[in-house]
């Protein structure tokens, strides 16, 4: 067993999880430090090619590849059923690799052509192999849970995502879509925070939070009205902007967009109000690292949706320089601070456990082994999480103040924790 309610015998190869986490986590310390030499540029309008560029390796580098390998674990343990092909998902994983750095550098230098869309293609055909897999692994499953059905919804949303990443690369080449591009990108952005990051986030931990609390006994109403708040929410929002898009329609917002968002802030509160009676529930009382930084991760969320839904109500009059600068501060709750302090905190637990079990647990009675605890160094983990926290928050500070000496000290910070932490990750797999 990998934990309570985790069986081993369904999980991959452990060298296809690894070159997952390794090659994300490098793309996480590559965007700290990326993010030092683009504080010049966090001001003003989002679509600036660098920013574009750090945007594609924080979603595509760091978040996209330590969830698709986390899937390929956790489905096949989760759900009691075989990977259906390693095969394929190691052909996967290096479709994806030189499709993502060609995304992500071409629109770092901002050439449109067909290095662009064709890095697009090749990335939407990883994802698209990489859902095939999955929906093959979950066909054949027998025990559904609701971990499984936000996994099976996020697959559909991820391939509409990427599908509309390359659409809008072709389009930057030789437009044709209808209407403003940047609504599309809107579209696209959220697609995949919401369907893809949140979902996934969503159904994981609603397995993985209560096995490493030893939480058990609760309800689970509000997560099920979280997953039918927060999918219907997500398909009106992308309804509404098709249609003011395709009608030529301009303007921030309308009604139904903005009754959508409501919707979608109350299944967001929904699936907080899960976590926080799973934690109610907890026998394990005492925290330790990684529960610090998914409970932060859990309070960015709350935040990002309240100024999510503040962006609707924002005065007209305020100058575009405020306005963007909470735009990009909408972003960087977002993909920084809950998906990038929940996959940190996380990982701490994970990936322990998958390098303990494939190389100690035959030797468990035969040999002296580490304990869980020994697999990396917690003192330097509390060290990382005060060092991601100054840093993350000090960067937030100097978005909405326009502030590019503010914003680099914070992404200085920022690397200076990134770094820790790879070093953490690189003691777990000397281990």
């Amino acid at each position: 067993m990998l934990g309570p309610g985790l069986t081993t015998s369904y999980a991959p190869p452990f060298t296809l999880v690894r070159n997952h986490f390794i090659v994300s986590v490098a793309a996480y310390f590559l965007l700290t430090l990326a993010l030092v030499i683009v504080a010049p540029w966090m001001q003003g309008h989002y679509f600036q090619p660098h920013l574009l560029g750090l945007t594609h390796l924080a979603t595509l580098g760091w978040i996209s590849l330590i969830m698709m390998g986390a899937l390929y674990q956790l489905v096949p343990v989760v759900l009691e059923t075989k990977l259906w092909s390693t095969r394929l998902a190691g052909i996967t994983f290096w479709l994806f690799l030189p499709g993502a750095i060609g995304v992500i550098v071409h629109l770092w230098a901002y050439q449109t052509g067909p290095g662009l869309w064709g890095s697009g293609l090749l990335t939407l055909t990883a994802f698209a192999l990489f859902v095939v897999n999955l929906l093959a692994t979950l066909a054949q499953v027998e025990k559904w849970n609701l971990t499984g059905i936000h996994i099976l919804a996020a697959l559909v949303t991820i391939i509409l995502a990427a599908a509309l990443g390359f659409v809008l690369a072709y389009n930057l080449w030789k437009p044709f879509l209808p209407g403003d591009h940047l609504r599309y990108l809107r579209a696209h952005a959220h697609l995949a925070f919401l369907g893809w990051v949140l979902l996934v986030v969503m159904g994981v931990a609603y397995k993985l939070i209560p096995m490493f609390s030893l939480a058990h006994g609760y309800s689970m109403t509000a997560g099920k009205w979280a997953f039918g708040l927060v999918s219907f929410a997500m398909i009106g929002l992308m309804t509404a902007w098709s249609f003011s898009l395709f009608a030529g329609q301009t303007g921030h917002s309308n009604g139904l967009e903005i009754f959508y968002a409501l919707l979608l802030a109350a299944g967001i509160a929904a699936f907080l109000a899960q976590i926080w009676l799973v934690y109610r529930h907890r026998l394990r009382k005492q925290a330790d690292v990684s529960m610090y930084h998914t409970g932060l991760s859990f309070i960015f969320l709350t935040l990002a949706t309240a100024l999510g839904m503040a962006q609707y109500f924002l005065p007209a009059r305020w100058p575009p320089a405020t306005r963007e600068g909470f735009i990009l501060l909408y972003g960087w709750l977002a993909f920084v601070g809950f998906a990038g302090f929940i996959i940190v905190g996380q990982t701490y637990k994970i990936l322990p456990f998958l390098v303990w079990f494939n190389k100690y647990s035959d030797k468990v009675g035969q040999a002296k082994v580490p304990m869980l605890k020994d697999m990396f160094d917690e003192r330097l983990a509390k060290i990382e999480f005060g060092l991601m926290l100054a840093g993350f928050l000090i960067a937030a500070v100097a978005l909405p103040l326009v502030n590019t000496a503010l914003f680099r000290l914070g992404a200085i910070v920022l690397a200076g924790s990134a770094a820790i932490f790879a070093w953490n990750v690189i003691m777990i797999f000397r281990k």
